[in-house]
């Protein structure tokens, strides 16, 4: 990413209602992600951070140290947790010999993102109707989340999906994940607005409660999707209740970002 972008509110108007959905007791209404207006909207993100910062950092922490690179057989089985369009998927089968096993609950992510991303060692799938993944006990070398933790709204639910990447993953296999962290909220990171900007005067939320985080589109608009403010105390909690051990949690320095958020690299080993 090059220069400084503008605020979001002055300079990029929604895509959708310039309104926010009528407030729930608990928050606004999750993201209706399976919407293919959503998904068309979400292919237009800014992806320079995804291809600059977060895929090499993802891809660094579950690719073999030493590649064997054998023809026809991948280095390795990863699975890619929420991949959405399945971008990142791509990129790891391509640029680094493994074989990919992309979810997403979204059925209009898998239609675009096949139109989009192709690739002999990219495999799709959806959970089934109780959550559960497609992939045998152990099968997969390692795991990849990003920016999906966030659009959970409850605890249970990061405990729900990290479990289940648990159970297809091998003992010692890492998971890591690109999520908001400490000074994430209020601040412009990996292309999104989390939250109402600083300047607004408004600190974080508590643990758990919602806000609006608005991905900035390559046309000069913004995707408001519902967010929550989950601590890295709340995340290594979730982690650990999920059988995985939170290794390590530092920022992802993002080029010419001046004095914007960083996104965060959360790095876990299953138990």
């Amino acid at each position: 990413m090059t220069g400084a972008m503008p605020a979001f509110d002055s300079a990029c108007p929604s895509r959708f209602s310039p309104e926010l959905p009528t407030t729930a007791a608990d928050g606004p209404p999750p993201t209706r992600w399976t919407d293919p207006r959503t998904a068309a909207a979400y292919a237009l993100r800014d992806s320079a951070f995804d291809r600059e910062v977060a895929w090499p950092a993802l891809a660094a922490a579950v690719r073999p140290p030493e590649p064997r690179r054998a023809p026809g057989r991948p280095d390795g089985e990863v699975l890619d947790l929420g991949c959405g369009l399945g971008g990142l998927s791509h990129h790891l089968a391509s640029e680094h010999w493994l074989r990919v096993h992309a979810v997403d609950v979204s059925p209009a992510m898998h239609r675009l993102g096949a139109q989009l991303y192709r690739d002999a060692w990219l495999v799709r799938s959806l959970p089934d109707s109780r959550g559960r993944l497609h992939l045998r006990r152990g099968q997969c070398t390692g795991a990849v989340v990003q920016l999906m933790l966030v659009h959970l709204p409850h605890a249970r639910h990061l405990v729900a999906a990290l479990g289940g990447a648990r159970l297809v993953l091998r003992p010692g296999a890492p998971l890591v994940a690109v999520e908001p962290g400490p000074g994430t909220y209020g601040g412009l990171a990996g292309a999104v607005q989390w939250g109402e900007p600083r300047e607004a005067g408004r600190s974080a939320p508590e643990d758990g409660m919602p806000y609006v985080a608005r991905y900035r589109l390559t046309d000069g608009t913004t995707l408001r999707t519902a967010a929550w403010h989950h601590t890295p105390d709340s995340i290594a909690e979730c982690l650990w209740r999920a059988d995985f051990r939170l290794d390590e949690m530092r920022p992802l320095a993002e080029p010419l970002a001046g004095e914007n958020a960083c996104l965060w690299l959360y790095r876990a080993t299953a138990v």
